[in-house]
């Protein structure tokens, strides 16, 4: 029980800190491959596999638009409309740092606002303490490594707003009598 309550401290100090404080501007262009976002009834609103061909920048830029709109941030929204693509150029590089950059200015805005809690919870860092509770207890008994690029998210908005990561692992032992997969 000790240990829940460290990994619920852990996650709110990180839930304290801004988004130019949070790895959101390098997860977020990383994590966003194959998620979706969904309103209550279960009508996709954004779904990254239906804007692969636009480039990183634009995927940004409409997952952005369309979750504010949702989110009845109209303000936030507008924001991002006039000012987004602006700070992101023309070209595809760099966009970590770009974004990192497009927060930094808006930090005031995206605080106070539900997207930037919303965003606060799509990077590693708020996740980590309790992936490492998980590492510590099975670890050494199930070693297990990562499937790379199996990181994804999914998120419900309706009268709450619901965000899952999932991820999958693998065992080191790739023998099929010693190999096994999970997902969390």
């Amino acid at each position: 029980m000790d240990e829940i309550n460290e990994v619920q401290i852990k996650m709110l100090q990180n839930w304290s800190k801004g988004l130019v404080h949070l790895p959101v501007h390098k997860d977020l262009p990383r994590l966003i491959s194959n998620s979706v976002v969904y309103d209550s009834d279960g009508m996709k609103l954004f779904d990254e596999t239906n804007f692969r061909n636009e480039g990183m920048r634009k995927v940004l830029y409409i997952f952005l638009m369309r979750t504010a709109t949702h989110l009845e941030e109209y303000k936030i929204a507008d924001l991002i409309e006039t000012k987004f693509l602006f700070f992101m150029g023309n070209d595809e590089h760099n966009l970590d740092k770009k974004l990192q950059k497009f927060f930094a200015r808006f930090e005031k805005q995206f605080s106070l606002s539900k997207l930037g809690c919303l965003l606060r919870c799509i990077q590693q860092e708020f996740i980590f303490p309790a992936v490492w509770l998980l590492r510590e207890n099975i670890y050494n008994d199930f070693p297990y490594k990562d499937e790379v690029g199996s990181w994804t998210f999914e998120i419900e908005i309706g009268s709450n707003i619901v965000l899952s990561h999932t991820k999958k692992e693998r065992s080191h032992d790739s023998e099929p009598s010693k190999s096994f997969g999970f997902e969390w």
